[in-house]
C-alpha cells in the first residue's frame, strides 16, 4: 500500500484507527510498562480516549501521533523496522507556550502558556513559516524525488502548512539519518524559490519506528486520510 498527497492506494482500509499502533505485545506487563511510563512523564490522559474533543484542548499534532503509536495491536513484532514514521514543523509554528498545547524535548504534552509564547516570539530572528500551497506541493515532489534517488520506498506522504508527516522504508539506515536527509533536500528546494536566506524547519523532529504490520496500516491511514479530519482543521 502506498500513499502520497494524503491518498491511500493499496490494501484496505485499516479494522479501525482507535484500535492502536502496536510496537510492543499484547500483555499485561506490556500494559503495566505502558502505564509507568506515562506516569512518568506526566502524561494522565487514559488510553484510547486521548482525543482533543474529549480533553477539550487541541492536542499537538507530534502528540497525538505518538499516543496512537503507543496503542496495542496483535501482529508479529518484527525484528528490523518495517517502516519509520517522520513528522516535523515548520519554522517556529508551533512553538513552547502555544495556545493548541506544546511538546517538550522529552515529548510530554504541555498546557498553553501564554507568557512563555510571547517571550519567545520576541527572541524569534525570523517570522514563523506557514507553507503556501504552491511550496506544499514543491515539498511533496521534492521528498517524492530525493527518496526515488535514495531508493527509499515511500508509503505515505503529506505536507502540511506547518507541518510534514513522512512513513519510509529505509532498510540499512536510521531514522535520524533519513530525516535529516529528506529535510535538507526540502530545504534546498525551497530556498531556490527566493532570494531570501532562511530556516524553514524547527530543528530535529519525530523518529518512529514501526516493527508490526497493524502498526503500519494505522499510520498510513492516519497519514493518508486523518490530515484534513475535523479535529485538526482549526490546528493546521
Amino acid at each position: 500500500m502506498v500513499s502520497t498527497g494524503g491518498f491511500l492506494v493499496g490494501a484496505g482500509r485499516s479494522p479501525g484507527f482507535h484500535r492502536g499502533l502496536s510496537m510492543h505485545g499484547h500483555t499485561h506487563a506490556s500494559r503495566e510498562r505502558e502505564r509507568a511510563d506515562r506516569q512518568h512523564h506526566g502524561v494522565c490522559l487514559q488510553r484510547k480516549k486521548w482525543t482533543p474533543e474529549k480533553t477539550g484542548r487541541h492536542m499537538s499534532v507530534l502528540m497525538y501521533t505518538n499516543n496512537m503509536l503507543r496503542e496495542y495491536g496483535n501482529s508479529e513484532i518484527h525484528a528490523e523496522p518495517l517502516a519509520f514514521f517522520l513528522t516535523w514543523t515548520t519554522y517556529a509554528s508551533w512553538i513552547p507556550g502555544d495556545e493548541r498545547g506544546w511538546c517538550d524535548r522529552h515529548g510530554c504534552f504541555r498546557s498553553p502558556s501564554p507568557g512563555l509564547r510571547e517571550s519567545i516570539q520576541q527572541r524569534l530572528p525570523t517570522q514563523p513559516v506557514i507553507l503556501t500551497p504552491g511550496q506544499r506541493k514543491l515539498v511533496q515532489q521534492a521528498i517524492t524525488d530525493h527518496c526515488e534517488f535514495r531508493r527509499w520506498k515511500i508509503l505515505a506522504l503529506s505536507c502540511q502548512s506547518n507541518h510534514v508527516h513522512v512513513v519510509v522504508s529505509a532498510q540499512g539506515n536510521t531514522p535520524a539519518n533519513v530525516l535529516r536527509s529528506i529535510k535538507a533536500w526540502a530545504s534546498r528546494q525551497l530556498s531556490e524559490t527566493t532570494t531570501e536566506e532562511r530556516k524553514w524547519w524547527t530543528r530535529g523532529g519525530s523518529k518512529r519506528q514501526i516493527f508490526t504490520h497493524d502498526s503500519l496500516e494505522r499510520v498510513v491511514q492516519y497519514v493518508a486520510e486523518f490530515q484534513d479530519h475535523k479535529r485538526f482543521r482549526n490546528t493546521l
